[in-house]
């Protein structure tokens, strides 16, 4: 080896710790600039409200702006692309759902990123139960009588859409009672709704604040709740496990993600500001007007959910009889 070589030897050798410790400086300076969330969904909806009330309280936790940002489209795909592929540097977070991590890629068979490899999850901020409601001329007054029926002539249910949680709930229930649903998916819940309210459908599987109004003015009955525990929204509710489904346990969730390879120190400090916020009497009135309620917990207990839901879903998928597009 000649002795240039040797000196630049010395050099790269002396320079690497240097470049290991690049990162790790740059995460101890976190963060020095305003923070995104991104929403993959559009202004208005759970999802949006409940980053916002949790950008709001992480804010003066971090000692910089955290800003939401809507990208909505692709039932999530777009606005988890943009994080997935944004700098991992923690200033570019996900407001997940469990629509794009958990259910799109049981069902579409090219989606932009993949969930294992680019996202690192922070911590689940919340849940909503979804909702069993069928309409109120309905001769199903409760659980076993809705059964009967369900048994002696066709019965249909809306969603949200072909895909959706919603859909995929009302597919694990019919397959774990035992019995047949026509499924009718509408382009988001109101339609759907609307015609469960009508009788043009005679159930729906769909979020608790979307149910209520209707439910309130008579048109609609709520049965069930999907969640292992009663919603405190509505407490008198009893849950689909109660009823004879044990160990049902499907909502909607969700939870802060970073692009994967973000430094540890950078999702200490992100996880320190998500769950004081989440404990904000503020914040959880708010998940609770929306039928939900706020968590919190570890970053393991986070994948560890998701990681169980998987397998709940790709059940459903199976009874929905799903082909991946």
């Amino acid at each position: 080896m000649t002795a240039c070589r040797m000196r630049a030897g010395r050099r790269a050798v002396l320079a690497l710790p240097a470049l290991l410790a690049a990162p790790a400086a740059r995460a101890q300076g976190f963060p020095d600039r305003p923070l995104r969330l991104v929403v993959a969904y559009a202004p208005g909806g759970a999802a949006d409200l409940m980053a916002r009330g949790v950008a709001q309280h992480m804010q003066p936790r971090l000692g910089v702006p955290v800003a939401v940002e809507n990208r909505s489209g692709g039932t999530g795909a777009i606005g988890a692309q943009a994080v997935a592929q944004a700098p991992a540097d923690g200033h570019t977070l996900l407001f997940a759902s469990g629509t794009e991590i958990s259910v799109q890629p049981l069902v579409q068979k090219a989606l932009p990123y993949d969930v294992d490899r680019d996202f690192t999850p922070i911590m689940l901020c919340g849940i909503t139960p979804i909702v069993l409601a069928v309409n109120a001329a309905l001769p199903a007054a409760d659980m076993p009588a809705l059964l009967a029926l369900a048994r002696r002539r066709p019965l249909s249910f809306s969603s949200s859409g072909s895909g959706t949680i919603n859909h995929l709930t009302g597919e694990l229930f019919a397959a774990r009672a035992g019995i047949r649903l026509l499924h009718v998916p509408y382009r988001g819940t109101g339609q759907a709704v609307t015609d469960a309210a009508s009788g043009q459908v005679d159930m729906i599987f769909a979020g608790l604040p979307a149910i209520l109004p209707l439910v309130r003015s008579g048109q609609l009955r709520i049965l069930a709740v999907s969640t292992a525990t009663r919603s405190a929204a509505a407490p008198e509710v009893p849950t689909l496990a109660e009823l004879g489904l044990p160990g049902f346990d499907m909502s909607n969730w969700f939870g802060l993600m970073a692009p994967s390879g973000t430094p540890a120190p950078a999702l200490e400090k992100l996880h320190a500001a998500a769950r004081a916020a989440t404990a904000e009497p503020e914040v959880r009135a708010l998940f609770a007007r929306l039928g939900g309620e706020a968590l919190g917990g570890t970053a393991a207990e986070y994948r560890g959910f998701i990681a169980a839901e998987r397998a709940r879903l790709a059940e459903a998928v199976v009874a929905a009889r799903l082909e991946p597009g």
